[in-house]
């Protein structure tokens, strides 16, 4: 009687995980949809700075060769593969907030959000959340069309405010 009673326990243990597994897949399925169709690139490093999870969009804002955007891939072999190939020259005079991000491994607390022009022309705006465990979640967006269009915006402005004022006195004449 014992024994069909343990059988029974297995039987019904062995059905709640098989269903825990089930609802897992599901989840992590979900999770991989969302974040392969999202127009940010994301990061998320751990403590130890390897990379924990991430997206192909974060790749190909970056300019990354596909081996570098994975799980467990180190972010500072990253950061050194960005500096190989030039992707800080604009943005790195004395001292500049870039710099100091890079000799700091790419985070710093006091610098949550900023913005970067890629040698390609695209505007970043890469934003950063450090977490209590000591890893961080990056989020990349391309900015370039927004950027584009406030100084086209400015531009026209700039242009209406130098234009002569002649209409606006032949109105008041009437």
């Amino acid at each position: 009687m014992a024994g069909i009673w343990l059988s029974l326990l297995v039987v019904i243990v062995a059905r709640l995980l098989a269903r825990h597994r089930r609802r897992l897949t599901r989840y992590q399925n979900a999770l991989t949809a969302t974040l392969e169709n999202m127009s940010q690139g994301i990061i998320m490093v751990d403590r130890d700075h390897s990379i924990a999870v991430s997206n192909n969009r974060a790749g190909e804002l970056l300019g990354l060769p596909p081996h570098l955007i994975h799980e467990g891939i180190n972010f500072d072999a990253i950061l050194q593969w960005q500096t190989e190939h030039g992707e800080f020259d604009a943005q790195c005079d004395v001292d500049t907030p870039i710099d100091r991000l890079i000799a700091l491994g790419g985070f710093d607390e006091n610098v949550p959000l900023y913005e970067r022009a890629r040698p390609n022309g695209t505007v970043l705006e890469i934003r950063s959340k450090l977490l209590p465990n000591g890893g961080a979640v990056r989020t990349y967006t391309d900015v370039t069309e927004r950027k584009r269009i406030v100084q086209d915006l400015a531009t026209a402005r700039d242009a209406a405010e130098a234009a002569p004022r002649g209409g606006h006195a032949r109105n008041s004449s009437r």
